[in-house]
């Protein structure tokens, strides 16, 4: 009884299974509404499948991207990390340099008068050269040229006397405990001028410019920072 229930199964499976192919049969150039029900089960099962599978790869693509960004954001970030971290090594020295720096500062600041001072100062190379019997011809200040940080004052100068004399005189202007310096220098024979000139013949003229420098008053230095941002705004230009 067992072994012919067990064949009737599976008769009867093989009919139902020949009868599912049998829906598959002639499907060609028939409207897929008009299939029957399990070939049209089959397709939409194949769609949902297809549609889901396309969502998994555009899923994945993005999650791809997103791996990558934040790859190259690790790495760009443990370079950033590398660099403070070297920094931070060298944080004591870059302060030492500093203070070296501020201190530098501060000796040239020393050597630069201010405005109130620079009388005195135009005193004392005037008397370094007659000191030197040196005989003036001309010590003419110009006009003060201002610069960003300092004030800078061109003197004309034209004095008469001994070579050893003349090389003193700038000697001791290169040892003032204020920053002055020569500039221009034209040296020439007092026998080649014209006789109406001072001084003996054999001895010798130096023509030169002599610049001296001093602070900025505050007033200079808020009209001179107006003034660099006025051109830094003309040369970026409209925008």
């Amino acid at each position: 009884m067992k072994a012919r229930s067990g064949q009737a199964l599976l008769e009867s499976l093989n009919i139902e299974l020949m009868g599912l192919v049998a829906q598959f049969r002639g499907l060609r150039g028939r409207h897929p509404g008009l299939w029957p029900v399990v070939p049209r089960w089959c397709v939409f099962v194949a769609i949902g499948l297809a549609i889901q599978l396309i969502g998994w790869v555009l899923q994945g693509q993005d999650d791809w991207q997103a791996l990558e960004s934040a790859q190259a954001s690790e790495q760009q970030l443990r370079a950033e990390v590398l660099g403070k971290l070297r920094l931070a090594g060298s944080l004591e020295a870059l302060r030492a340099q500093k203070l070296e720096v501020m201190r530098r500062v501060h000796r040239v600041e020393q050597q630069l008068p201010n405005r109130a001072q620079m009388d005195a100062l135009l005193t004392e190379i005037n008397q370094a050269g007659v000191g030197r019997g040196l005989q003036f011809e001309l010590f003419k200040p110009a006009a003060v040229i201002l610069r960003e940080a300092y004030a800078e004052m061109p003197i004309a100068l034209r004095v008469v006397g001994r070579y050893d004399d003349i090389g003193a005189f700038a000697s001791d202007l290169s040892r003032m405990p204020r920053i002055v310096t020569l500039h221009n220098l034209n040296l020439q024979v007092l026998e080649a001028r014209p006789p109406a000139a001072t001084g003996a013949p054999g001895t010798l003229i130096l023509e030169a410019v002599i610049k001296t420098f001093r602070l900025l008053e505050d007033d200079e230095q808020s009209a001179q920072q107006r003034a660099l941002e006025k051109r830094r705004t003309d040369t970026a230009g409209p925008t």
